[in-house]
């Protein structure tokens, strides 16, 4: 199977890459800066190309790098995800880029006749479909990736594909720069550092660890499962349990922590309707086993 993948440097991306093409798939990386990071492993992908898919000239581009490759699939990982951007004109970027992006590889998709294409979504979309926490889930990110739902169908209304939507919760893994809590906590807790936990400790949340993601990818696209799944651990944790997980990964080494005096947003998932996909999550001891043995490691 030829995989055309998008957002191929970010976290998602790379471990979809590395797990894609470690089954014997051909791997073509989109990717919009060049070079990406020490860590990237140009040996997971067999053409790397470097395109800004929100450029108006991509689709161009991409006809240009193609030389008539036939591709079985496209996975589109790329977007931004700032949630905090600081101002109306930059949340505006942000959602046009996503939105942009996904209009030119749909585009591409059509004219090179890939039969199936995978987007990624967000859970945050469950959330908005059952007005729940809106206030809390309500962002140019969130909004850009529903839209990109409903793009997606009206692209397969037109010309006739295998369409598959994922919804991930919140995704940790390791990755050069990546500055998600858990990925913070562990590099404290690795340079003896103290961590902070934001009130008390009990806000809970759905994490899944990147590698998790990247097997349901490979799975979706070898069986040729079609359709909507929400991506998400059977079990929501408190940041408590994470501190805890921290704690046992790095014993005997102690892990100091403090409380501090902020509000930070839980998002249980016990009440999502739709369908999950089913799959084998890893602990949170096990992900952060992990991450510790790369971040060793490098």
């Amino acid at each position: 199977m030829r995989v055309l993948l998008t957002g191929a440097g970010g976290l998602i991306g790379r471990y979809c890459a590395k797990v894609l093409a470690t089954a014997g798939h051909e791997v073509i990386a989109i990717v919009r800066n060049n070079p990406i990071d020490e860590f990237w492993d140009y040996s997971c992908v067999s053409e790397t190309w470097v395109v800004d898919l929100a450029a108006k000239n991509s689709v161009e581009q991409l006809c240009d790098l193609n030389n008539g490759l036939i591709f079985d699939s496209v996975v589109h990982c790329a977007a931004d995800m700032s949630v905090a951007t600081p101002d109306i004109q930059s949340q505006h970027a942000l959602y046009r880029n996503n939105i942009d992006s996904l209009w030119n590889i749909l585009s591409f998709r059509q004219i090179c006749s890939a039969p199936t294409f995978l987007y990624f979504s967000t859970f945050f979309v469950s959330y908005l479909e059952q007005s729940q926490q809106m206030p809390s889930v309500m962002s140019p990110y969130t909004l850009s990736k529903m839209h990109g739902e409903s793009l997606c169908k009206m692209f397969v209304e037109d010309d006739d594909f295998r369409l598959m939507i994922v919804r991930p919760s919140f995704v940790y893994g390791f990755v050069p720069q990546q500055d998600d809590l858990i990925s913070k906590w562990l590099q404290f807790a690795l340079a003896d550092d103290e961590l902070h936990i934001a009130g008390d400790g009990e806000t809970i949340r759905n994490y899944v660890y990147v590698e998790d993601i990247a097997s349901a990818v490979l799975k979706m696209l070898e069986t040729r499962a079609i359709g909507t799944k929400l991506m998400i651990n059977p079990e929501d944790i408190s940041l408590n349990y994470v501190i805890e997980a921290i704690a046992d990964v790095m014993s005997p080494k102690l892990v100091r922590h403090e409380y501090v005096d902020m509000h930070v947003i839980g998002f249980p998932t016990d009440g999502l309707r739709g369908a999950r996909f089913d799959h084998c999550f890893m602990t949170m001891q096990q992900g952060i086993t992990h991450m510790k043995r790369i971040y060793e490691t490098h």
